[in-house]
């Protein structure tokens, strides 16, 4: 009997989605576009244009003693990100190789799903849309 051949079929169109929350819930949740490949800069420019204004206007009082994690991603580490940080927060460092999951492991990304579970999205815009319905 011959091998079973498989054939190369086109995957889901995936979104990447990133979302700053905190003990009261989500404050930002940003879509990146298409065909973005997230950088240092790209990361920081979320960070001043989009999450800092948002920061300000949910977190009104507590914006200014906010302490931040961060995994060990890439972009996470580059220096203008660090730069940024220093003159406006504190990063909590997250341990190298630590087996210990983040805290969206246990609340952001299991709500999400169970509120995803069983749609069938159109196009990334139904997607979105449902995202962020579910992070008001």
């Amino acid at each position: 009997m011959p091998p079973k051949k498989f054939r190369v079929t086109a995957s889901a169109e995936k979104m990447m989605v990133a979302m700053f929350c905190d003990s009261k819930g989500v404050i930002l949740t940003h879509c990146v576009p298409k065909s973005t490949t997230v950088t240092g800069e790209t990361y920081e420019d979320v960070l001043q244009t989009k999450f800092l204004p948002v920061l300000c206007e949910k977190r009104l009082k507590k914006a200014a003693a906010m302490l931040f994690h961060h995994d060990n991603a890439p972009p996470h580490r580059v220096a203008c990100v660090h730069q940024f940080f220093d003159n406006n927060y504190e990063i909590v460092p997250h341990p190298l190789y630590s087996p210990d999951l983040a805290s969206s492991d246990f609340w952001l990304f299991p709500t999400l799903k169970d509120t995803l579970l069983g749609h069938i999205f159109s196009s990334r815009s139904t997607l979105a849309t449902a995202i962020f319905q579910w992070s008001q």
